[in-house]
């Protein structure tokens, strides 16, 4: 299955669907109803336009990339290396594609590529994201630290 996983650089044409996965993300905030709504859908716009500003700005060699299962877009996936560490900025998978292990398949590709190059992989996430918490636990991640809204959180390769 996990051949059947495949990243491509993201353009332009792609940002209806990068939104969409944007929104899909924050379902933990509002419920359909709410997020119907005209007001919402302006606010989570804004909220996806300045986190890409935020991204970008923070992460100028990052790759941008579309996660697709036999084709068919299914998230985001982006990722900066450097030669000292890679860091995993966002990793994100449309609701009826979350629980089938993508997540693990990409992250534990780029773990493989840090093992091999002996360097950590480094994120952030929200205190309150308990299952993506859990599945950076369950992989290897340890926090860094546990004081702020986003945890920092770092795997390093076994020596």
């Amino acid at each position: 299955m996990s051949s059947n996983l495949r990243l491509r650089d993201a353009t332009a044409a792609d940002e209806e669907f990068l939104f969409s996965v944007y929104a899909a993300s924050r379902d933990r905030e509002f419920d359909d109803t709410m997020r119907a709504t005209a007001q919402i859908q302006a606010f989570l716009k804004s909220q996806f336009t300045l986190q890409d500003i935020h991204y970008k700005a923070t992460y100028p060699n990052a790759k941008w990339k579309i996660i697709a299962l036999n084709g068919e877009k299914i998230g985001r996936f982006y990722f900066e290396d450097k030669p000292n560490q890679i860091s995993l900025i966002d990793l994100s998978i449309l609701p009826e594609f979350r629980g089938n292990k993508y997540g693990s398949i990409l992250i534990g590709r780029k773990q493989q590529e840090a093992a091999e190059r002996a360097i950590p992989v480094k994120l952030h996430v929200e205190a309150t994201n308990i299952a993506a918490r859990k599945l950076y636990k369950r992989l290897g991640f340890e926090d860094a630290e546990t004081s702020s809204y986003h945890i920092p959180m770092h795997w390093r390769p076994k020596a």
